[in-house]
């Protein structure tokens, strides 16, 4: 083999991978809202109890959408990256491709 490391769907990698992605799109969606709704919040002097409730809600909304849509969404592009034997490739397109589909 020459130095580059095979790709390899597998349901290891399935679950790793969309375990990290997700955790990372729930995390930045926190963090938006944080500052979105959190921040105003603070500067007005009202009660910010609420927020945590908030983010409660939005992290089981993030993992719960993830779950059933971006899932199959993830096996649809691996299986057409089978081919790809490039890993930063895959990396580049499980960041472009969710993205457009639902950031729009």
């Amino acid at each position: 083999m020459s130095g580059r490391q095979r790709v390899v769907l597998d349901a290891y990698s399935f679950i790793k991978g969309w375990l990290i992605a997700t955790t990372l799109w729930v995390c930045v969606m926190l963090i938006v809202a944080l500052f979105v709704f959190g921040v105003p919040t603070v500067l007005n002097g009202e009660d910010a109890g609420y927020l945590w409730g908030a983010g409660l809600s939005l992290a089981f909304y993030g993992y719960g959408i993830a779950l059933v849509f971006a899932a199959l969404l993830v096996w649809m592009v691996a299986y057409l990256l089978r081919p790809v034997r490039q890993q930063w490739i895959h990396v580049g397109a499980f960041f472009v491709v969710p993205t457009l589909a639902f950031g729009r």
